[in-house]
């Protein structure tokens, strides 16, 4: 009787030990960072068009289809701080241009450094709208072309924010 009620009492702690252990594949699980769980609304303000799984895209614009907006293409040549300041604030949404704009100009007037600020809002972007790039390519355009990458991403941010609001529009 005792070796009995022994071996019951192994197959039982077996049993229950290895229920409370995972599968082993799910000790392999990566959760993606990058795209935090948000809830339906959250995803709609936030005009993340860029998934996890979804094979990044290219520019709907390119980088040398500067003069398909004239107008945007005088204003970044003669003041550049202000279409990085538009393109944030589209990003941002929270109104913040002349803030955005001032600090661009300042970091660029004295540093001639507005470059950094550029390559980091274009590699935010890229995460942002699943954009297919690298920050290397991020750094060499704005410092080779930096007008045309401005240019480039205001019209990106345009397209990519009236495509949601397409989308959005048509699932309600």
């Amino acid at each position: 009787i005792w070796l009995n009620c022994t071996s019951r009492i192994k197959t039982s702690r077996q049993q229950s030990i290895a229920h409370a252990r995972p599968p082993p594949h799910e000790h392999f699980i990566l959760h993606n960072m990058a795209y935090p769980a948000q809830s339906p609304m959250q995803q709609k303000l936030d005009y993340n068009l860029g998934e996890p799984n979804q094979l990044p895209q290219p520019w709907k614009h390119g980088l040398f289809d500067c003069f398909g907006d004239c107008g945007l293409c005088c204003q970044t040549w003669c003041c550049p701080c202000v279409t990085y300041g538009q393109t944030k604030e589209k990003l941002l949404g929270d109104g913040s241009c002349f803030s955005q704009g001032a600090i661009y100009c300042l970091v660029g007037s004295f540093t001639g450094l507005s470059f950094i600020l550029g390559f980091m809002n274009r590699g935010e972007m890229r995460a942002r709208f699943g954009i297919a790039g690298d920050s290397c390519g991020d750094v060499l355009t704005h410092c080779c072309c930096g007008c045309c990458a401005l240019i480039q991403e205001n019209r990106e941010v345009n397209a990519r924010m009236n495509q949601n609001h397409e989308v959005n529009a048509g699932m309600q």
